[in-house]
């Protein structure tokens, strides 16, 4: 799964919209996917980079902003052992 996600934002980097008719979703997606892996491997800076770019491409993302994010910053408070 990791590899697919990785070749998408390789496509993405390549990918120009032609017409505004023409889809432009998923990059962000792609980034928010690598972020919960790497959560889920206890990489949480990895993890916190990939959400902040998906941030980058879309700063509306409420799952990101609001699910995403605070998870990690729990599991990296757990792992703290705060």
């Amino acid at each position: 799964m990791q590899r697919k996600l990785m070749k998408a934002l390789l496509l993405f980097s390549e990918y120009k919209v032609k017409k505004e008719t023409y889809p432009s979703w998923g990059h962000e997606d792609a980034y928010s996917y690598l972020g919960q892996i790497a959560v889920r491997e206890e990489q949480v800076e990895q993890a916190s980079d990939y959400y902040s770019k998906a941030l980058e491409i879309n700063s509306s993302n409420m799952y990101v902003k609001y699910k995403l994010i605070p998870a990690l910053e729990e599991a990296m408070r757990v792992k703290k052992g705060e």
